[in-house]
């Protein structure tokens, strides 16, 4: 029987900018994520190394971490990709991950309204971006709860995505690619995007 827990205030989340320190916690963290969402795993080395290598250049990104009396108990990633019909920079959240004990707990919604602060205190930052797996279905529902709640379909010529916006007063108009051969029903695109577990695209315009 699993033990149940109390809901964590979410004045004992106390979030940092992760350190060289965290590296093993990080990457044990992302080889459990690549276990859950995407059946793979990844080789242990391989990954410390590409953590340290975050950790060592801020150019390459920023982990933000989560921690409840003293434990880490959430992450993200947050990288740049510049965009120059924007004239910005879109912060993308990636590597998010809470272990099971945690979750339910508001441990994300307090790191991504950290990111979106900051986000929105700098004028070259123009909107956030994550990706998330149409069958993560309780991934979704926790964006869905932040305001991740507004889906649209994207079709990229290699596969179906389900895109959520969060709702803002300026929802930006995403590039469809031409549908695959054969998907021809807006109902068929969502229903094909479901079943196959593929990635979305979420966004959020600053």
């Amino acid at each position: 029987m699993q033990e149940r827990l109390m809901r964590i205030p979410l004045t004992s989340i106390q979030l940092r900018a992760a350190r060289a320190a965290d590296a093993a916690t990080i990457a044990h963290f992302n080889r459990l994520l690549a276990q859950e969402t995407e059946a793979r795993l990844l080789e242990p080395e391989q990954l410390r190394r590409g953590v340290e290598g975050v950790l060592a250049n801020p150019a390459r990104g920023t982990y933000w971490v989560a921690e409840i009396g003293g434990q880490i108990a959430g992450q993200l990633l947050i990288t740049s990709e510049w965009s120059d019909w924007r004239n910005g920079f879109f912060w993308w959240i990636q590597s998010v991950y809470v272990p099971q004990r945690w979750r339910g707990q508001g441990v994300f919604q307090s790191l991504y309204s950290h990111v979106r602060r900051l986000a929105s205190e700098r004028a070259e930052v123009c909107g956030l971006r994550l990706y998330v797996e149409a069958s993560n279905a309780r991934a979704k529902q926790t964006y869905e709860r932040i305001g991740l709640a507004r889906w649209f379909l994207l079709v990229d010529p290699k596969r179906l995505c389900v895109a959520a916006l969060a709702r803002a007063r300026r929802f930006s108009v995403a590039l469809l690619a031409r549908a695959p051969a054969g998907v021809r029903a807006r109902g068929g695109l969502r229903a094909a995007a479901l079943r196959g577990g593929r990635q979305c695209q979420g966004q959020t315009d600053l």
